[in-house]
């Protein structure tokens, strides 16, 4: 993996997503942005060989199958993410999001 930027955004809303990568793109145009829709495929994706080195993921908590807090555990053990900043996010104000104040994370949104 070559660390360049690439930022690394996991959303299942295909919306959220390309509104996130509108923005990041806007704000640095040198910004490439990859999408995942799912914990598993972001997980697949970063396994890829070759695969690019994000600067920083983004990661969202709210998402079926594989929660944001349950794709975070497989990205902290891939040895070449450990310096890689995650920063959560989420619309939700439940109890939950206290659990990230404990996590392996730069922020919390």
């Amino acid at each position: 993996m070559t660390a360049d930027k690439t930022i690394l955004i996991i959303d299942d809303d295909p919306d959220d997503r390309s509104l996130f990568a509108e923005v990041l793109s806007e704000a640095d145009g040198s910004f490439s942005c990859v999408q995942a829709g799912c914990g598993d495929e972001a997980v697949d994706l970063l396994l890829k060989a070759g695969a690019r080195l994000p600067l920083f993921i983004f990661l969202d908590v709210n998402m079926p199958l594989m929660n944001g807090w349950q794709c975070l555990s497989p990205l902290r053990k891939m040895e070449r993410l450990k310096a890689v900043p995650i920063i959560i996010y989420t619309t939700s104000k439940s109890d939950k999001i206290k659990k990230g104040q404990k996590a392996p994370v730069l922020l919390i949104l």
